[in-house]
């Protein structure tokens, strides 16, 4: 068999769409002995009549019928593939992960305005903790992140996305000038999490607390336990202000502790435009 070309194609469905090769000719701005030719050149590729003949009529055979379905299919597909890359129609997809904090305040606050200005853009949108948030980029399997920095690796580039002001956390009237808070357990997400590794760093110095730490990767749960008088921690305020509106728990800002800075990060040489495009987005919200 022959190779079936997709002008011949395009020839096929005029013809049907049209009913005459006359006036498929004038949507292909050709001759109609161009369309008969393409139409021919068609049939005995494929080995089989698609068309019977009645004077100036062609009516479709069973296996015309069944080929023309199978023929709208492919030109559809290949018409969208197409327009994958149209600017004006801003068809593309891209893999964003996020640190969870980003998902309380900062992505909230301008995804659905980038949705209504970008209807047909497709985000997919993970969270994990910051290794693994690297560790995916790096892989290629996250165009883009956010995550804590500043950034330092030769195969990664960053730009700074926002600051969020981190806060000691403790039970109501506790850590105040003098309280070691040595009775209370520190709390956080697991060890791959950059805000942990800074809290026992900050804790390890100042001497505070009892030297165990508990493991709980949600921050619900944290404050609960910081509520029931169990232990510390270190919370960004944005997700502090939601979860605590009534202030039940004292806050501290502990200069030691320091804002956490936020980038987007992505693999050095893999630069996309439209993560450029949503980036710019964001920052101009």
């Amino acid at each position: 068999m022959n190779n079936i070309k997709l002008n011949q194609l395009r020839h096929l469905q005029a013809v049907v769409d049209r009913g005459s090769v006359a006036g498929a000719a004038k949507v292909l701005f050709c001759v109609p002995s161009n369309v008969t030719a393409r139409i021919r050149e068609l049939e005995e590729a494929l080995g089989t009549q698609l068309f019977h003949r009645e004077g100036k009529k062609l009516l479709l055979t069973p296996n015309g019928r069944r080929f023309y379905r199978e023929a709208v299919v492919i030109l559809k597909r290949v018409d969208q593939a197409a327009r994958l890359f149209d600017e004006t129609q801003a068809q593309w997809e891209l893999s964003l992960g996020a640190l969870d904090v980003s998902l309380f305040q900062f992505l909230p606050a301008r995804l659905p305005a980038f949705r209504a200005a970008y209807p047909q853009a497709q985000l997919d949108i993970s969270c994990r903790p910051s290794s693994e948030l690297e560790a995916a980029v790096l892989a290629g399997e996250r165009d883009l992140i956010i995550t804590d920095g500043p950034i330092e690796h030769p195969l990664l580039e960053s730009r700074w996305a926002y600051r969020e002001k981190m806060c000691l956390v403790t039970p109501a009237g506790r850590g105040g000038e003098g309280d070691t808070l040595s009775d209370l357990d520190m709390l956080g997400f697991g060890r791959n999490c950059s805000y942990r590794v800074r809290m026992e760093e900050w804790a390890n110095r100042q001497g505070v607390g009892s030297g165990r730490g508990q493991r709980i990767e949600s921050y619900h749960v944290i404050l609960e336990y910081v509520k029931a008088g169990l232990g510390f921690s270190w919370f960004p305020l944005s997700i502090l202000d939601q979860l605590d509106p009534e202030r039940r728990v004292e806050r501290y800002d502990v200069g030691a502790l320091g804002d956490s800075n936020l980038f987007f990060v992505w693999r050095r040489g893999r630069e996309q435009p439209e993560a450029t495009l949503l980036m710019d987005f964001m920052l101009s919200a």
